[in-house]
């Protein structure tokens, strides 16, 4: 069993508050006034943002549950834990047996200025998606996220540590529009060697590819699946 922390994470808080609300077929709106909470609250604890003990005491009790502490109980949080865990597990075996010409890459949050920067000066090529529940400002601004990301890529080794260290502010303002928009991202990293079928010279060219996948902001992944074959423009 996985060792409980004191209370669940704000991710984990919010997958579970949403998929609870949903299978009561509750409406944000409806869980707001069982709770005693602002809608904007609802929205942004479903989002995966920290929410105060007050807060999570007061969805405990517009859930239903008896004890209000139950979302810091340690016992519950390692159920709900190991619950998580088993979904994931059951949901890749899913995917990969109805995908079986795809494989599995670890996926890492793309949270901060600095871990997108160590992605820009890893990749030599990028895969993007956008998870199609994504809304239409999340699309944007994923779309920009994509277009300064292909951008940075093309002028990275010319630009000096110092210019790249000044264009973390830049970064910083793509990741808040996407948090704005209710979306996060995540990326996963692929080193391989691609050879194309018409190419004269058949040396295999190495690549580390960049896979970047926007999602809405109260999904959490650990992976992504993506083609075991890669095909070269």
């Amino acid at each position: 069993m996985t060792t409980a922390t004191q209370s669940l994470p704000p991710k984990m808080l919010g997958f579970w508050v949403r998929m609870l609300r949903e299978t009561a077929n509750l409406s944000q709106d409806a869980l707001a006034m069982a709770s005693g909470l602002t809608i904007r609250t609802i929205q942004r604890v479903e989002a995966g943002e920290t929410a105060s003990l007050q807060t999570r005491r007061s969805l405990a009790r517009g859930l239903g549950y008896d004890n209000p502490d139950t979302f810091d109980d340690p016992g519950f949080v390692g159920t709900v834990t190991d619950l998580l865990e088993s979904m994931r597990a059951a949901q890749l075996k899913e995917e990969e047996a109805r995908h079986p010409d795809h494989i599995k890459l670890e996926a890492f949050p793309l949270d901060t200025a600095a871990a997108m920067a160590g992605l820009i000066g890893r990749a030599t090529a990028w895969v993007f998606n956008t998870d199609e529940e994504s809304g239409a400002e999340a699309q944007i601004a994923a779309a920009s996220l994509y277009d300064n990301l292909q951008d940075y890529l093309d002028i990275w080794v010319e630009l000096s540590h110092g210019s790249r260290l000044e264009s973390h502010a830049h970064l910083d303002e793509l990741l808040a529009d996407l948090t704005q928009a209710g979306a996060r991202a995540f990326y996963a990293v692929r080193e391989t060697r691609m050879v194309g079928a018409n190419w004269v010279d058949k040396t295999p060219l190495p690549m580390t590819i960049g896979y970047v996948s926007v999602l809405p902001a109260e999904r959490e992944i650990g992976y992504l699946m993506v083609p075991k074959r890669l095909s070269p423009a």
